[in-house]
């Protein structure tokens, strides 16, 4: 057949050509669509000075951001979730009174059980204190590089384990090591709930709550008193192991709770740049306490996570809109260790911690420093009171902070009241 046949490869390839060339365009269309997403939704870095932020813009929608965590958390108000949250942090200070004041009512039978000189059993006290210090100034640190939880669980589970520890001790420098190491896991967990409770509660609801959480120390001296009461009546029996596991059984309880229920801050999730993890605790607050209505203010979840990205040259992670760009470009995203010390140096401040660094420090003494003095003073018969036993007369004693505390936690929640205090 010599009749001209048609260049079907030549065709296919031109088919293949076209082809390609529109999927080419496509593509080009694509990009051109994705550009003008990136630039509705584009993210930059800003330096100011030594400190680089990460800013998220996104016109027309108020997007998640550190900034807006708190009228967030305002409009979202109190509930289950709060509850359920207080709850696990209140009782971190109740573990701690327990466990000190239990500490320094055990010294005496430590003394007679292992034969222990009069500055043997004088510094296992000291030993206790002095890990409650460590503990509360190691605390701040790890609660900002690690977060809120890991420290408050750590120290319930400290507490837990030494405790249980502590009652298989064979002699003197055992004991030592054991005391050090309870106070770090009694002091650990405090100042963590505490920036709990300042970054979840409503404004409205903190200075109540401030005052329950610390007179939970109260409370928690009177529980461990009344097992002394039952297995330590005298404050000079043997049996201090049972005093000393009675003293932990809250901070078991809450361990267990803290890990099935404790979330992280959503406050400092957004800080270190990790808005997902965010926005899942605040929809797990908002649907906890029936808000989940709130959330729709906030339009869709962040499609960015930018924690990997925090420890990098300092940056820190914020999200903008077009309308506020302007006004929050003024505003320092997170303060630099250098830009916090000149803060704290300022006079008017650094008066009012002084005031309150000396006011702290009486509270202390008088808080566990008596608690040292009063098992020398009780174990007489001749302070009055005589039908009550050392025991019962402690418990009395440290009982009055609650009925005390509770009175300033409903001042607290009177403006008039408070603002005259």
């Amino acid at each position: 057949d010599l009749r001209p046949r048609a260049p079907w490869g030549s065709v296919v390839v031109v088919w293949r050509c076209r082809v390609n060339s529109m999927a080419s365009m496509e593509a080009e269309n694509g990009q051109d669509e994705t550009r003008s997403k990136a630039r509705e939704s584009m993210v930059s870095l800003r330096r100011r000075g030594s400190q680089m932020t990460l800013e998220i813009r996104r016109p027309g929608s108020k997007m998640l951001t550190s900034h807006r965590l708190p009228e967030i958390i305002n409009e979202i108000g109190i509930g289950w979730y709060h509850i359920i949250s207080f709850v696990i942090l209140v009782c971190m200070p109740l573990a701690e009174g327990a466990g000190m004041i239990v500490m320094t009512n055990i010294t005496h039978s430590l003394k007679h059980q292992f034969h222990l000189s009069t500055w043997q059993a004088g510094s296992l006290d000291a030993f206790s204190f002095t890990g409650l210090a460590v503990g509360h100034s190691v605390a701040g640190f790890l609660a900002d590089l690690k977060g809120r939880r890991l420290p408050i669980v750590l120290g319930y589970l400290g507490i837990s384990l030494l405790s249980l520890f502590m009652t298989m001790s064979s002699g003197y420098s055992s004991m030592v090591a054991l005391r050090i190491l309870h106070g770090i896991a009694c002091g650990i967990g405090v100042p963590p709930a505490m920036s709990m409770i300042a970054e979840i509660m409503p404004s409205d609801w903190r200075p109540f709550m401030f005052i329950v959480f610390w007179s939970f120390t109260a409370v928690g001296e009177t529980y461990a008193a009344a097992g002394m009461v039952i297995f330590m009546p005298e404050l000079k029996e043997d049996s201090w192991k049972q005093v000393v596991l009675w003293s932990a059984f809250p901070a078991f309880a809450m361990l267990l709770l803290s890990v099935a229920r404790l979330q992280e801050s959503a406050h400092w999730l957004a800080v270190r740049g990790r808005l997902i993890e965010a926005r899942i605790v605040l929809e797990h607050m908002a649907k906890l306490n029936g808000k989940l209505s709130i959330l729709q203010k906030l339009g869709p979840p962040p499609a960015y996570d930018l924690s990997l990205l925090y420890n990098v040259a300092g940056i820190t992670a914020r999200q903008t809109t077009r309308d506020r760009e302007k006004e929050e470009s003024q505003e320092s995203a997170h303060a630099s260790p250098t830009e916090i010390l000149r803060i704290l140096v300022q006079p008017h401040l650094l008066k009012m911690v002084v005031l309150f660094s000396i006011l702290a420090s009486v509270g202390n003494i008088q808080t566990f420093g008596l608690s040292n003095v009063w098992p020398e003073l009780l174990r007489h018969d001749s302070h009055g009171l005589q039908y009550l036993g050392p025991a019962q007369k402690l418990m009395l004693l440290v009982s009055v902070g609650i009925p005390v505390g509770g009175v300033c936690a409903l001042i607290s929640n009177s403006k008039k009241a408070s603002h005259r205090i």
